[in-house]
């Protein structure tokens, strides 16, 4: 064997991967033994993971929509309740005596629907829709205060417990819708118009 045979096998051979010097060229390296990863492979679970993903977002979406639902029915109960209450208390305080229900009656009738509506009120604040004001209670007492004195009342302060009434009862309704596009947030989005609307509407009501 040459001397030229056994540097070239030798320790002082040049590695692979090494770069020529004389040359300044790179030398080819070994292949690398660990496979190269392949999504392909993986391609199954990605989309089972994937489809457990879209149906959680689905069921989300779906779920938030029936309690939205569900909580504007109870607000147009509301709604509807405080409109009975306005039609039987204009009805009582601005009719004649003739046709005038008697005030253990109205009484009865009245006591019944605020029942129901402060069931439904406590209904929505479960729901986060906690109302701060005290329009309910103001609401009640212009209805019913006084009311089996309605004969000696003069025409003026029956009017004016009826503008009283109908003024706390649309402040009810308002803080309502309010609270409600504070928690369920419309898709469309309120203009600022529309924003500045409803938060200075509380602002001049409480100046009155």
């Amino acid at each position: 064997m040459t001397v030229s045979t056994q540097l070239s096998q030798g320790p002082l051979a040049p590695q692979r991967g090494s770069q020529d010097t004389s040359t300044g060229t790179a030398l080819e390296g070994p292949t690398s033994p660990t496979a190269s990863f392949n999504l392909i492979d993986y391609s199954p679970m990605i989309s089972i993971i994937l489809v457990i993903i879209g149906w959680r977002v689905i069921y989300n979406n779906a779920k938030k929509l029936a309690t939205r639902t569900e909580t504007k029915s109870l607000i147009d109960e509301v709604i509807k309740l405080t409109n009975e209450l306005e039609g039987i208390t204009i009805d009582y305080w601005l009719s004649g005596r003739k046709n005038r229900i008697e005030s253990d009656l109205f009484t009865l009738l009245t006591s019944a629907k605020i029942e129901t509506l402060t069931a439904r009120l406590t209904l929505l604040k479960r729901r986060q829709i906690n109302l701060k004001k005290k329009s309910l209670s103001y609401m009640v007492t212009y209805m019913d205060l006084d009311c089996e004195k309605v004969d000696s009342i003069s025409i003026d302060k029956k009017r004016e417990k009826v503008h009283l009434f109908l003024s706390y009862k649309n402040e009810l309704i308002d803080e309502l819708y309010t609270v409600y596009e504070e928690v369920y947030e419309p898709s469309f989005g309120l203009t600022p118009r529309l924003k500045r609307y409803i938060n200075d509407k509380p602002q001049k009501s409480s100046a009155n």
